[in-house]
């Protein structure tokens, strides 16, 4: 995309006089919002006093009751009410955000709420949802290319950021990043004594809707509620999405290279990462030990499990808040964002690998063969796009950071265990786990990548012994190399088609 705030000040000079837009359109679906005795209850525990103790009771407390009304297509209304009599309560109802013990009826034109209405809606949430990184001009243009239909061209996109940052009166800080509580941005609030007044703001508002759409409401509104009904096919494939396919993806990979860009370049994971590559290389420094090389490649499969398979832990845990908020408002495919994540994160999970097995292998001895090397090479970075797979499966399945961690480390440390290397004669009611292993799978390919199970070492007393003779190589097995090759290919797509489907139930409309 190139330099946004760039875009933004060649966009606002063109038509940088106009203050008041046409931000308020005349809707291609024009709804009719009903809602009848709508009501809602909350579960609240209460303690009360036993003679063996406190118990806990659960108790229901209405928090909606009866609450009925109609909202006609262009009418703009202010909800008022005391501090805690459920303004926010309801308006999450009629946003379709709010699925569980809700009673009542409440329809758009005489239906539901549904995955194409939430798509031409918008609701402003209580508590902001918003990426630290991004600047001001960033979070606002990334968010008016995936909403604005494609009737506006990209510069006229980047135009209504640009007209929305400075009636907010945020031009002097637009190209500060937001931040959050451990980052140091705008959250905090920007103090301009010459910034625009809130109540000038919200006339602005009200000043733009007057002049742009109310004075032809009436004549619009039976116009288009017409044409509604006539074709309803026509304006239902034109409500369903704003964008292609396509442009989400972009823009949704734009944004994200650029929110996680510390992340990647992060100091301390490069630094962790070369460290142990070092260690490592000292420790094993130009090895003719056959049980210390193979030593090396197991810990190859060990380090390059546990460390992509943490770091994909916290992807979707982290942007858990966001991803509802935005899915709740139907923004972009959940496809495009899934596969955005994973093209925009795997360049840089593959080069620390291939930075760490470089340093490492020619320091430890290794065969000192390019074949060798990239054969070695390719089988780490195969095991590493498969362990990701597995941390974007359990962070998608629990999305909780302590609980994925600790079944991660559960899961890791049976694949180890049961992978060969400190146990040769596994059990066979347990050693099934070794099929489902993908460091089993790693390890294979690994010694496999170096040694042929005919070749011989060293094994002491003036003797030669073949390497498939060894008992831990012998445990894995050097045959059905191809077999291993496609048991991790399904690991590298199963795991990923499992955390996709667990995040099919974020930001769903419940009905």
């Amino acid at each position: 995309m190139g330099d946004l705030e760039g875009q933004v000040h060649g966009s606002s000079s063109d038509g940088g006089d106009d203050q008041s837009p046409s931000i308020f359109r005349s809707a291609n679906c024009p709804v009719t919002l009903k809602f009848e005795e709508v009501m809602y209850k909350i579960k609240e525990k209460k303690g009360e006093r036993w003679p063996c103790g406190e118990k806990s009771l659960a108790a229901e407390r209405m928090i909606l009751k009866g609450i009925s009304g109609t909202v006609l297509p262009g009418e703009m209304l202010a909800m008022l009410g005391p501090s805690g009599s459920g303004k926010t309560t309801l308006l999450t109802a009629l946003g379709g955000r709010l699925g569980r013990r809700l009673d009542g009826i409440i329809t758009y034109n005489d239906k539901p709420f549904s995955n194409v209405m939430k798509r031409n809606t918008g609701f402003v949430t209580q508590d902001d949802v918003l990426y630290p990184h991004l600047t001001v001009t960033e979070t606002l243009v990334y968010t008016a290319l995936l909403r604005l239909p494609n009737t506006f061209t990209k510069q006229e996109k980047t135009a209504h950021a640009e007209t929305v940052i400075a009636q907010l009166g945020l031009t002097k800080c637009k190209s500060s990043i937001i931040g959050d509580e451990l980052l140091r941005g705008i959250s905090g609030g920007v103090s301009d004594n010459k910034g625009q007044d809130p109540a000038q703001v919200k006339q602005a508002l009200v000043t733009a809707y007057k002049s742009n759409i109310a004075g032809s409401l009436k004549v619009e509104t039976q116009k288009l509620s017409h044409q509604f009904e006539e074709n309803k096919l026509d304006n239902k494939q034109s409500c369903r999405w704003t964008t292609t396919w396509w442009q989400q993806f972009s823009v949704l990979l734009q944004r994200g290279l650029k929110e996680r860009r510390h992340e990647a370049f992060s100091a301390l994971r490069i630094t962790q990462v070369l460290v142990v590559a070092l260690i490592c290389g000292l420790l094993w420094w130009k090895s003719k030990n056959f049980q210390d090389r193979i030593g090396l490649l197991f810990f190859y499969t060990g380090f390059w499990s546990f460390f992509p398979v943490f770091q994909a832990i916290f992807t979707f845990p982290q942007e858990r808040s966001m991803l509802t908020k935005e899915r709740s408002s139907g923004m972009y495919r959940l496809s495009a964002y899934f596969i955005s994540r994973i093209v925009g994160d795997l360049p840089m999970e593959l080069v620390l690998p291939t930075v760490f097995l470089t340093i490492t292998y020619w320091m430890a001895g290794l065969k000192p063969s390019l074949i060798n090397f990239f054969e070695t090479l390719f089988v780490l970075l195969y095991s590493v796009v498969a362990a990701q797979g597995l941390g974007l499966a359990l962070g998608a399945l629990v999305m909780d950071l302590k609980a994925a961690t600790t079944l991660g480390s559960v899961l890791l440390l049976t694949f180890l265990l049961s992978g060969g290397y400190y146990v040769t004669q596994v059990p066979k009611f347990i050693s099934w786990i070794k099929y489902i292993s993908l460091t089993q799978y790693s390890f294979k390919l690994l010694v496999s990548s170096q040694y042929k199970a005919d070749e011989t070492y060293d094994c002491g007393a003036n003797m030669n012994c073949t390497v498939g003779s060894h008992p831990m190589v012998k445990s894995v097995g050097m045959d059905n190399i191809a077999f291993a090759i496609v048991a991790l290919g399904i690991m590298v797509v199963g795991y990923r088609l499992i955390a996709y489907a667990a995040l099919t139930r974020i930001g769903v409309t419940r009905q």
